[in-house]
This record gives C-alpha cells, structure tokens and sequence, in this order.
C-alpha cells in the first residue's frame, strides 16, 4: 500500500485492474480438468480490501465466470461474497451459482462452451444425448431446465 499511497493510486480500482488482469491473464494456462484454478487464492485473499461495491462486484462476477467447475470451497465462497452486495451484478453472481451444473454437465462431455443457440445448441444437446445414452438423457433434461429458467 506504500507504492499506492506515494503515487496517489486509488486503491479499489488497482486491486480491481490487478484481479480481472490476472483472471485474463491465466484464463488459458491451466487444463479444466484439473482442479482449482492458479488465481483463486490470491483473489480470495485481496477481495476484503476492496471497499467499492462496483469494483468488488465486478471482481465476484469474472471471478465466477472463470472458475473451473466444480467450484472450489474458495470459488463458492467468493461467490456468497458477491452475492450478498446491495448490487445489480448480484443478480449475474447468483446466476452464475446455478450455471456450475450446466458447466460441469458441458465438462462431462468434453464441451467447452456453452454460450450457443439455435442449431449450433440442438446439435451440442445431440450430441450429448448421442454420447450419453440414457445419462445423457437425464442431462439434457437437467440443462434445459436450468437454462429454461434463465
């Protein structure tokens, strides 16, 4: 806090600008499939200190966007942080709470993205029903009323 302090730095937009920075930065340098993600503890750590309810919820937000399913005790606990601002990103935290089931259902299947419609989105529910057979059925049904209700 030194280093901010002596250049006149706003303390809740660096920590901010530092977190999403680091979020994009180590977005593609882990595998999915193993486990917690590299920034989770840092973020977990420097969150208290930001005192701005826009930058913490914007933190929450892409924090949770980009946390491998299924979710950490840590990731789930950024969550509930984020979750209980007086802010309309609670609204998209909580939203993204109920996406971890959609996510880890996509992972089951070896899909990376879920943000499809149209055909692109029957075909990727084919698909899954065609891999899956009858636990494939059982997830489709289970995404579609997740989806459904967003």
């Amino acid at each position: 806090t030194n280093f901010i302090k002596k250049h006149q730095l706003n303390l809740n937009q660096t920590l901010m600008n530092y977190i999403i920075n680091l979020l994009h930065n180590t977005q593609y340098t882990w595998h999915w499939h193993v486990g917690a993600a590299p920034w989770e503890e840092k973020v977990a750590f420097l969150l208290p200190y930001i005192t701005s309810i826009d930058e913490k919820s914007q933190v929450v937000l892409e924090a949770v966007k980009q946390a491998p399913v299924p979710w950490s005790t840590t990731v789930a606990d950024i969550c509930v942080i984020g979750a209980k601002l007086n802010h309309p990103s609670a609204v998209e935290i909580k939203e993204q709470r109920s996406l971890v089931s959609v996510k880890g259902i996509l992972k089951k299947y070896d899909c990376k993205n879920f943000l499809t419609s149209g055909p692109e989105a029957d075909r990727l529910l084919q698909y899954i029903l065609l891999k899956g057979k009858e636990d494939g059925y059982r997830d489709v049904l289970e995404m579609c009323q997740i989806m459904g209700s967003k």
